[in-house]
């Protein structure tokens, strides 16, 4: 038979989960990483348009030009 090992007992973690020593100061971040694909897929959507690529490129160059 083998020996059983004794092994320490794991250290209990110093933090707990869910809390933040310090608040995180985060920048204003637009909601999306591309906002002029964005409105014009929504432009697209409320008027009606298929949202095709060629259709969201178009409406794409006009939110730009905003």
């Amino acid at each position: 038979m083998r020996p059983i090992e004794e092994r320490a007992p794991s250290p209990t973690p110093s933090f707990i989960f869910g809390e933040i020593a310090s608040p995180i100061v985060v920048p204003d971040v637009p909601r999306s990483v591309y906002p002029n694909f964005s409105n014009a897929l929504s432009l697209a959507h409320r008027i009606g348009a298929k949202p095709t690529i060629e259709t969201v490129k178009r409406l794409e160059v006009i939110e730009r030009a905003k």
